[in-house]
């Protein structure tokens, strides 16, 4: 981002500095980052009281709005330290500088047995299925993330330049 917002990467169609929501969408250790790098070395890029969301992919289990808290994400003000807790499956995009990526971390990591178990599961189904074509395109998409498959309705999004971040580590340059 650094180097995207400095011209390093050729011509900065959209200055950083022009920007007044920040849509940050990756795993967690690459929304940390930003956040971290947000008061460090991308502070003088960025435009002062800027809005930051993070779209936060954590456990999710029921999908009916807070009923089996597999999706619990704790947030903690970081000017009072003030603790609490919403449910992701409500409301996937929160603020950034509210979110506890340790604890986000901690959350994701509780649910890799029963995942690879189940992906080894599906893999002998589909393969003792007979049907080699549903097998390939069940390995195809096995590996994309759940936020990219699914169409979410942003309430929060206005009519201000937004730079879209992904995990390959690129701006966009796009706007919405």
């Amino acid at each position: 981002m650094v180097a995207y917002a400095s011209g390093a990467l050729g011509e900065v169609t959209i200055p950083l500095s022009d920007a007044e929501e920040m849509v940050v969408i990756g795993s967690d250790g690459m929304m940390n980052a930003v956040k971290k790098a947000r008061s460090g070395m991308l502070a003088p890029y960025l435009k002062e009281g800027h809005q930051a969301i993070g779209s936060i992919n954590s456990p999710m289990q029921c999908m009916m709005k807070g009923v089996c808290a597999q999706c619990m994400c704790r947030h903690v003000d970081p000017k009072t330290g003030e603790e609490s807790f919403v449910y992701s499956c409500f409301n996937q995009d929160q603020p950034l500088d509210l979110v506890d990526f340790d604890h986000l971390r901690a959350r994701l990591r509780q649910n890799t047995v029963q995942e690879k178990l189940s992906n080894q599961w599906l893999d002998r189904l589909l393969a003792h299925s007979g049907n080699a074509a549903n097998r390939q395109r069940f390995l195809r998409h096995r590996d994309v993330p759940l936020t990219s498959m699914r169409l979410r309705h942003r309430q929060w999004r206005k009519a201000k330049p937004t730079v879209l971040l992904s995990d390959s580590g690129e701006a966009s340059g796009r706007t919405c």
